[in-house]
């Protein structure tokens, strides 16, 4: 993004996991370090079966030089690789700021 906020590319895949049946259950994490004075580091994973879970990427580090709240947010899409359509059914979401893992733990 420049200084007038226009979009300055398309951005990039950065990360893929095994592809899952049109019946596959996944389960996302993001384990983040959100303290001001803090690593900031961001650790998602991805899980099948709701306990044990594998890293997408390493730690991902959130920009805090922003001089002001800027608040990250969590999307997930329906990216199709190879035809139009398909959905995505996302039947809990939920966030918890009451504990944290510090990366090592993940990793």
């Amino acid at each position: 993004m420049d200084s007038n906020w226009n979009t300055l590319n398309n951005g990039s895949e950065i990360t893929t996991s095994p592809t899952l049946s049109a019946s596959g259950r996944i389960w996302l994490r993001v384990a983040a370090d959100t303290h001001a004075i803090s690593s900031s580091q961001g650790i998602f994973s991805y899980g099948t079966d709701g306990n044990s879970f594998t890293n997408l990427v390493p730690g991902f580090i959130m920009d805090t030089s922003w001089k002001f709240f800027i608040g990250y947010r969590y999307v997930i899409l329906n990216y199709a690789t190879s035809a139009l359509g398909g959905s995505v059914t996302v039947s809990l979401f939920t966030l918890s700021t009451l504990r944290y893992f510090p990366p090592s733990k993940y990793t």
